[in-house]
């Protein structure tokens, strides 16, 4: 599903001219994509001009019906408690509180948007990056590698092993 400000772009480069190949190469998108995309805007009547207009969420409900109606059904976790079980709970991660998730609401979101709906929760914007280079040997990364497990000797002492990676 595109954002409405990409639609809007994409619907510019097609009223100025650009062919859908053109078009799904300056926005890194299939041709279908596009192509499909332009179809239902056509269908429904909508220009570039229009999408200011338009209310973000009922753009999306008129391009997109079925999978609004389908993501409207699913049961939302509650994110305060998965933030909270994240940040308490050792050994825990997105993963398994998805499966918890999942145990209790099978027809509930698979674990690509559980994960993209506790970001935006978190407000974390995933498009972030930044680039390091590293030059071989200049510089190490060192952390602990889970909690420490204890090692007894054959006199039976208990010593903690730390474990860098």
């Amino acid at each position: 599903m595109l954002k409405p400000m990409k639609i809007k772009e994409i619907l510019q480069l097609k009223e100025s001219g650009d062919s859908i190949r053109q078009i799904a190469i300056n926005k890194g998108l299939s041709k279908t994509t596009v192509q499909e995309l332009l179809k239902k805007c056509e269908l429904h009547g909508i220009s570039s001009e229009q999408i200011v207009e338009e209310n973000y969420g009922d753009l999306l409900a008129l391009l997109y019906p079925r999978e609004r109606t389908d993501e409207a059904q699913k049961e939302e976790p509650d994110w305060e408690t998965v933030h909270q079980k994240l940040t308490t709970r050792k050994r825990t991660n997105l993963k398994y509180l998805w499966v918890e998730y999942k145990e209790e609401y099978p027809d509930g979101y698979e674990y690509s948007q559980f994960c993209n709906r506790y970001a935006q929760w978190k407000g974390v914007n995933k498009e972030v990056t930044m680039v390091q280079e590293h030059i071989p040997g200049m510089r190490v990364c060192v952390d602990w590698a889970g909690l420490a497990p204890e090692l007894v000797n054959v006199k039976g002492k208990a010593t903690k092993a730390y474990f860098f990676v």
